[in-house]
């Protein structure tokens, strides 16, 4: 078994000859998520929103977007997903 000083396992991990340290210093942690639907799908979903809004308009002073509905689908589908 090789033997590695902690000194050597940082500076191979901060200076990666591949860029990884430059990558990891203005890499994103977000992901941007690129959506095409059929415009009577959009419609039907600001419908759906729109519904939505006026349901729990009387108990909140939050308006929901279809924007916001997407990403309420998508953290479900990963859940989902994570779940199994």
């Amino acid at each position: 078994m090789r033997k590695y000083s902690r000194l050597d396992l940082l500076n191979n991990a901060a200076i990666d000859h591949r860029g990884g340290l430059i990558h990891r210093l203005f890499e994103s942690r977000y992901a941007r998520l690129t959506i095409n639907v059929p415009v009577y799908d959009f419609k039907r979903a600001k419908v759906f929103v729109g519904t939505i809004n006026e349901i729990i308009a009387e108990e909140t002073d939050d308006i929901y977007t279809v924007e916001e509905l997407v990403n309420l689908l998508f953290l479900d589908f990963l859940r989902q997903i994570d779940r199994g």
